[in-house]
């Protein structure tokens, strides 16, 4: 009852400190050619500091003081030419800005922007679509989940895969959105591809501390992706053939600037080829694996107010084996896995006068994984079956209300609710000899139901543009199996300029999660299962303080920063010490190791480069990151998994002509903890306790068949460091019916075998340990027509 009073009230004094000496104007800056919106660009009143962003759907609100009678505004916006225009201050105004995209303006011009020093945003990052376009990538398929990783406190998993971990958290601890709606699992290939389609994104913003108010439900970051509308003036497509996909876009207008449509299309294009070459070499042994992933978009202009949007994602990865002479004519093996997503999303924006905008969404998003084992002696008819199925569901409402009160105060409040179906596992498994069922037995993780209500409000205050502060808070209630519970997570973030190229940033961010992956430490393809938080543990949350300085040269070229972070999570879960998932849904409880500790804290340095021919980054991490739970490690602290103290990203990118650039990216990184044994013991031949087949022999002449380890304190030991080049050409060329593109792409250049799991081996009477590598150089390309 309270938090809803202090709602209402914030509300009512948002709505009664009406300006009385300022002009509001508001409107949209589009593509004059496409009709699209563009995300973040800016406006702002011509030879003055008063500049806001575009929202991410375009939309744009400005205060002016009433001093002169007229006003110039300019709109700009990277790779398009600026538009002013003349505004007359006797009236409210709704003004649309339509920019004429020009390439070449990337090499010769420095847009009006405004610079990272005057923003109260401590660890979000735009990342530029057409930048993330050329950066060299393993497959020469362009990847947001890629690109974010050379960013600092960003740690990837080194081997071109697509999942990240942020600021000492794990992969679950990342909110990924498309569209505003949370997606669960996001790679294909084992995580090498992900499931975004780059030809179908507009926007990618990434968020890994000072977390606006609006964010919620993750530890460690955010990533907002957001698709193209569709175009509103002309039909067009794009086709591309690579060595990871094959991928087709179309777009075009339903009614000609009123509504349009988007589709596009992704595909492995060498199914066929692996599952008939596997059973060519392997008589009637066949391997088929095969992904997509399809995104359509319709945009729908109802009137100058209103304005509708129907989303829609889905993809899945499939993968099937078939033995069916594995041993001859009378047996055959075969297992089929499926799993991917779903996504629907109706959105509405309306305005409801000059300052007052508002986004209201209702969604559905399913992550499901099914897993199918059938084996069969069609002589002696015996017959065995195993299947598990696990998945999990959103419903969600959520309205987001953005109001422009006075020319130094704007007000962003809302609030989301959420139904969690949870269905973490059930497997099923049937045996039958000579026509006689011997066993058939069904086991479940249970299934659940999770309520999540939140209501938010963030205040940004702007004081003389001296300092800028964004102050609020998101209340959470969350019900699961009769249990409830409430948090308040405040949110702060403030900004002291300095001067216009020197800036202090400050900001304290607390964060809950009440769904958590269960990831297995082994080594293959395990289901990633979703599970509540309940009756069995609490969710988790997180607290985060960031100090940072900011600085940028005059003309905005340049751009500096030194962040430092101190995060502590609790309320973690993790797989207990030597348990693993082994298709067995009962008793899942029993594994988990819950009410864990993380402590991770780093400095963070990052210089950039965002317009001119050559651009890119130089960012260097130092970064601890340690975990505790009482049932692991004796309940000692221990170094996280992903506890790298030293990390380097390089990106360089060079428009040599307009047709033609060039691009590197080299990583390095400090090696990842690992436990290894520090001395063995031996065991007689009928002891259950073994780990290895080494026929130890004792000084006494005493024979044993087998040794066990003793293992060091978890995680005491380093593996080799990881650094690896990668590097990129792309080649534009005007054909008759549109613009052809090669992308050449050259992974791990130098061909460095770098370290993924090391493993024992015995050598006469030693136990030496080895490294195991993947991925040496791989050359890859890519051909693509914009038509």
């Amino acid at each position: 009852m309270k938090r809803g009073v202090l709602f209402i009230w914030l509300l009512l004094q948002s709505f009664l400190i009406k300006a009385q000496e300022s002009v509001v104007i508001n409107g949209y800056v589009e593509d004059v050619h496409t009709g699209e919106r563009l995300v973040s660009a800016v406006v702002m009143v011509k030879g003055t500091s008063n500049a806001v962003f575009t929202n991410e759907f375009g939309y744009f609100v400005i205060r002016i003081k009433k001093e002169k009678d007229t006003v110039f505004l300019k709109a700009s916006y990277p790779g398009y030419l600026p538009e002013e225009k003349i505004v007359i201050l006797n009236q409210n105004h709704t003004v649309i800005f339509r920019l004429r995209s020009d390439n070449r303006l990337d090499t010769v011009l420095v847009y009006a922007r405004i610079p990272e020093t005057k923003t109260t945003d401590i660890g979000k990052f735009d990342i530029p679509v057409r930048q993330i376009n050329l950066m060299p990538v393993l497959g020469s398929e362009a990847d947001p989940m890629k690109a974010v990783q050379m960013l600092p406190g960003i740690e990837g998993t080194d081997l071109g895969r697509s999942y990240f971990n942020v600021r000492g958290g794990y992969s679950d601890e990342n909110m990924i959105l498309l569209d505003g709606v949370p997606l669960y699992y996001v790679g294909h290939l084992g995580g090498f591809v992900s499931v975004f389609n780059m030809d179908a994104i507009k926007s990618v913003q990434f968020y890994k501390g000072g977390f606006p108010a609006r964010f919620y439900g993750r530890l460690s970051s955010v990533m907002d992706i957001r698709m193209k509308d569709g175009d509103m003036f002309n039909y067009h497509g794009n086709f591309s053939l690579g060595f990871l996909s094959a991928k087709l876009l179309y777009q075009g207008p339903v009614i000609k600037n009123k509504a349009s449509f988007l589709f596009s299309f992704r595909t492995f294009p060498w199914s066929g080829l692996m599952k008939f070459l596997t059973l060519l070499g392997n008589q009637g042994q066949s391997l088929g694996y095969n992904f997509y992933d399809f995104n359509a978009k319709v945009n729908y202009k109802v009137n100058d107010k209103n304005h509708l949007f129907l989303s829609f994602y889905t993809g899945d990865d499939k993968l099937g084996l078939n033995f069916s002479r594995l041993f001859n004519d009378n047996q055959y093996l075969k297992m089929r896995r499926t799993w991917g997503n779903r996504l629907a999303a109706l959105r509405w924006n309306y305005i409801f006068s000059h300052d007052f905008f508002v986004n209201t969404t209702f969604a559905y998003t399913l992550y499901h994984f099914d897993d199918i084992f059938r084996a069969k002696n069609k002589e002696e008819n015996n017959f065995f079956e195993y299947n598990f199925n696990t998945k999990i569901s959103d419903l969600t409402l959520q309205s987001i209300f953005d109001y422009n009160a006075l020319r130094f105060l704007r007000i962003v409040f809302g609030y989301t609710s959420a139904i969690h179906n949870f269905n973490p596992g059930i497997s099923y498994v049937k045996i039958q000899q000579s026509d006689t069922l011997e066993n058939e037995h069904t086991s479940s993780f249970g299934t659940y139901q999770a309520f999540e209500n939140r209501m938010f409000i963030e205040n940004r205050i702007n004081l003389k543009d001296i300092v800028k502060l964004n102050l609020g808070f998101n209340l959470v209630d969350y019900s699961i199996q009769g249990k409830n519970f409430i948090y308040l997570e405040p949110r702060f973030v403030s900004t002291i300029i300095f001067s216009d190229d020197f800036s202090f940033k400050a900001g304290l961010s607390k964060m809950s999660q009440t769904v958590h992956l269960l990831t297995s430490n082994s080594i293959g393809l395990t289901p990633d299962i979703w599970i509540p938080s309940g009756k069995e543990f609490s969710p988790s949350t997180a607290l985060q303080y960031s100090l940072g300085f900011f600085s940028s040269t005059n003309d905005n070229r340049l751009e500096f920063s030194m962040i430092a972070y101190y995060k502590k999570s609790s309320g973690l879960i993790a797989y207990k010490e030597g348990a693993v998932f082994n298709g067995n849904a009962e008793n899942w409880q029993d594994k988990i190791a819950h009410g864990g500790i993380g402590l991770s804290y780093g400095i963070e340095l990052f210089i950039r480069k965002k317009y001119g021919k050559n651009t890119g980054w130089i960012s260097y991490t130092y970064a601890k990151s340690l975990r505790k739970f009482e049932q692991i490690n004796s309940g000692k602290y221990y170094p996280f998994k992903y506890d790298r103290r030293h990390r380097i990203n390089i990106v360089f990118i060079r428009n040599i002509t307009r047709n033609l650039s060039f691009s590197f990216a080299w990583t390095f990184g400090s090696g990842y903890p690992i436990t290894l044994p520090v001395g063995l013991y031996a065991v007689p031949d009928d002891a259950s306790l073994v780990s290895q087949d080494i026929n130890a022999i004792n000084p006494y002449g005493f024979t044993y068949g087998r040794v066990a380890y003793i293992y060091s304190d978890r995680n005491a030991y380093r593996m080799k460091p990881y650094h690896r080049l990668d590097l990129g050409l792309n080649f534009n060329k005007k054909v008759k019916h549109g613009v052809s593109t090669w992308t050449i792409s050259i992974y791990n250049a130098y061909n460095r075998e770098n370290p993924y799991f090391y493993y024992l081996k015995q050598e006469n009477g030693k136990v030496k340990i080895y490294q195991q590598s993947l991925f040496p150089i791989i050359p890859s390309v890519s051909y693509s027509l914009t038509f």
